[in-house]
């Protein structure tokens, strides 16, 4: 029999888990879907936590490391999600953020074998994002929702994140083969 002791605050750390750097690509790109449809049920499975027209995390994670985006956005890029964040005038123009904030999904999406195909730009805006994410304000957002809706869309994401991070320290602490019964 195994038993596993989750501590905060970092930690996780002596134990050689994931800390909160550690969580950013499995939470972006939803990646335990499989686990979770086995132990949640199919209704769970789809609610993950950014999705195609998600801008808040790609515009937050863009003005909390403003240094190194300039490495890699142009200036207009920068300056749109600087006024968009900051609830300046921002009018949806050549600067649509919306296409830049789905394209930038995409990336993070793409199935292993396409990631090389990348041009040099995408795959550097691709590993800005995996590196430097910045969502815990979106999932704070989505707490508030437990209360008045708790298995809504935002409660079903909550529970998809959290899930995602627990199934990464489990597979972090445990080998796990490929093809185990997730089911509960």
């Amino acid at each position: 029999m195994n038993i596993t002791f989750f501590f905060g605050a970092g930690a996780e750390f002596s134990f050689g888990l994931p800390m909160g750097e550690g969580f950013i690509a499995p939470l972006l790109r939803d990646q335990f879907v499989a686990e979770r449809k086995a132990i949640l049920g199919e209704e769970k499975r789809s609610f993950q936590l950014i999705h195609y027209n998600s801008r808040k995390v790609f515009i937050q994670t863009i003005n909390t490391n403003l240094e190194e985006a300039e490495k890699y956005f142009s200036q207009s890029v920068i300056e749109a999600c600087r006024d968009y964040h900051n609830k300046n005038d921002y009018k949806e123009d050549g600067n649509d953020l919306k296409s830049y904030c789905e394209k930038w999904y995409k990336l993070l999406h793409l199935p292993e074998n396409e990631i090389n195909e990348l041009t040099e730009e995408e795959n550097k805006q691709r590993s800005f994002f995996l590196k430097n994410a910045v969502f815990f304000d979106t999932l704070d957002e989505k707490f508030n929702d437990l209360r008045n809706d708790p298995l809504g869309a935002n409660g079903k994401r909550i529970i998809n994140a959290y899930f995602t991070i627990f199934v990464l320290m489990l597979t972090n602490l445990y080998e796990i083969p490929k093809g185990f019964d997730w089911a509960l």
